[in-house]
């Protein structure tokens, strides 16, 4: 039922309403995607209808094999700016022990949104030789997947066995490099967040694979519990924004993927996993 009472909301509706039918008769957007849409109407939540449905349309646009391309991607960026990030907490928290100001470490990392457990657990991982490489994207993905649980403390230092680094990486001393390389891994996040959402929205991985949780484990090899995980935030507007630092956005989001992969581990990711 269309809400007449704002003729503004009830003619927006009926646009993006046609929009959708377009992509529905191309075979780019499922039928059940409507129907998510009107019940989310039905609630008076029609601002989140309008993000769903404008999230659907730009999806629906992309080419249904670039997913491959897109997550791929997407995770080099991840893993090339969280190792960044992970050498400059190190060099801050290196810099300041010489000056012997404790103090002054943590002001400048609080003042950028990260906090002081996650900082001291980022400054350690940085002083350990990190190599997180893959050729294809089930390698990524795996490594990604390490990362995740790395970065949110899901896994204990003393579990990970990385060797330490025979001397500092001094290529990052700026704490705005530092910054511009989480928002970049927060980005790269997000797009293969949207991606995977669209995958599962559109069943895509029925092209090659039997159910989603074999699609997310095999070929984009996150596993079903982190897979989901991202899916979820895929359709999600309002982590990304939580915080106005790209530091304090990168813990969120990290922190959100590996307490709900670990939370989901007996699960198997069962909403987004099956055979939908």
């Amino acid at each position: 039922m269309i809400d007449h009472a704002n003729p503004l909301l009830a003619q927006r509706r009926q646009l993006l309403r046609a929009a959708l039918q377009a992509q529905i008769d191309t075979g780019k957007i499922p039928t059940q995607i409507v129907d998510y849409i009107d019940a989310l109407y039905a609630r008076h939540r029609d601002f989140e209808a309008e993000r769903i449905a404008g999230l659907a349309l730009w999806m629906g646009k992309d080419n249904g094999t670039t997913w491959r391309e897109t997550c791929f991607e997407g995770f080099g960026i991840v893993l090339r700016a969280a190792l960044t990030v992970l050498h400059g907490v190190a060099c801050v928290a290196a810099d300041s022990a010489r000056a012997q100001d404790r103090a002054m470490q943590e002001r400048s990392l609080s003042s950028c949104g990260l906090s002081s457990t996650l900082a001291a657990r980022w400054s350690q991982l940085g002083q350990h030789r990190l190599s997180l490489t893959g050729a294809t994207l089930p390698e990524r993905g795996h490594c990604v997947q390490q990362l995740v649980h790395w970065l949110g403390g899901t896994t204990a230092l003393a579990e990970i066995g990385l060797p330490q680094a025979a001397s500092m990486n001094r290529e990052v001393t700026s704490l705005t490099v530092v910054e511009q390389a989480a928002e970049e891994a927060v980005q790269a996040i997000q797009t293969v967040s949207r991606c995977l959402w669209h995958v599962w929205v559109q069943r895509t991985w029925r092209c090659v694979a039997p159910s989603c949780a074999v699609f997310l484990d095999r070929e984009v090899g996150v596993g079903a519990t982190l897979g989901a995980a991202l899916i979820a935030l895929g359709q999600d507007n309002t982590v990304w924004e939580v915080l106005p630092r790209p530091l304090g956005r990168l813990e969120v989001v990290v922190t959100l993927l590996a307490r709900a992969t670990t939370a989901t581990d007996d699960t198997g990711g069962e909403e987004y996993g099956g055979s939908r």
